[in-house]
């Protein structure tokens, strides 16, 4: 890693309060979040890890993460390495069958995901912290719509029922 970053985790779903797009929050133990956009799928498939759902067929993040594993490819981390203006970049560090270490660009959404489905490492640059991220305790001046993100197990928000639009799990 080229630059410091911090372990992270992801604890619970929530609506961004300016643009009512859902997020996912992680936080660190320093009581730091990061909140992440993601689009419906994304937000579905952490929605099942959280909650522990099983979909009768994988979803696309599901069998990715087998596809991996059959092939003998190994998650190693995932990593938010850096930021510009509302974009976050992330990068996936694998170890194929061989041992060779191979490093794939990859969205935040579907990075932190597999990093959940892996149980791989999730790291965020300190400056992605410094660029985007908030302390905990501003989460309710901020708006969001959790609890206490961080502060036990993972856990999903109550959200209203019109919350994600058209999505509804």
């Amino acid at each position: 890693m080229s630059d410091s970053s911090i372990r992270m985790k992801v604890s619970a779903l929530s609506v961004d309060p300016l643009s009512n797009v859902p997020v996912v929050l992680l936080t660190d133990d320093s009581a730091r979040m990061l909140p992440i956009k993601v689009g419906s799928g994304e937000v579905s498939a952490v929605a099942a890890e959280l909650g522990c759902i099983e979909f009768e067929r994988p979803n696309t993040h599901r069998l990715m993460a087998a596809l991996l594993q059959r092939a003998g490819v190994t998650v190693d981390r995932v990593e938010i390495y850096d930021a510009s203006g509302e974009v976050l970049y992330a990068r996936i560090h694998l170890v194929l069958a061989t041992g060779e270490a191979v490093v794939e660009e990859s969205r935040p959404s579907d990075a932190l995901i597999l990093a959940m489905l892996t149980g791989a490492e999730l790291r965020v640059a300190s400056r992605v912290l410094d660029h985007a991220g908030h302390a905990l305790d501003d989460d309710e001046a901020m708006g969001w719509s959790v609890g206490h993100p961080g502060m036990g197990d993972s856990e999903l928000a109550e959200f209203s029922d019109d919350a994600f639009g058209k999505w509804k799990m």
